[in-house]
């Protein structure tokens, strides 16, 4: 994935972000097609995504991802000495803010 991309990428989740008042995280999922694969979406009115090297469909929006035991949270909270439980509490706690 090339640099351009990857910021492009990640202006489009800002602008989702904000677009869905997220106030702590979320894992947004895509796709990235290159202008040979787009042609099915010409026919969208909508600029969202549109690159000069493709489209950036999003298509699947997460508030709390990876909650099995072994997930991408557990494993992240435990190298901060975080236990399933207190990232659990710190979470909820912050959400009702």
């Amino acid at each position: 994935m090339t640099q351009y991309l990857i910021t492009t990428r990640s202006t489009f989740q800002s602008m989702l972000f904000q677009w869905l008042c997220t106030q702590d995280f979320e894992r947004i999922d895509g796709w990235f097609l290159p202008n040979s694969s787009s042609k099915l979406l010409s026919s969208s009115k909508s600029e969202f995504g549109r690159i000069e090297s493709g489209v950036i469909i999003f298509t699947d929006t997460n508030l709390i991802s990876s909650m099995e035991q072994i997930g991408f949270l557990f494993q992240q909270a435990s190298k901060v000495d975080f236990s399933h439980t207190n990232i659990l509490r710190s979470i909820i706690h912050h959400a009702c803010l």
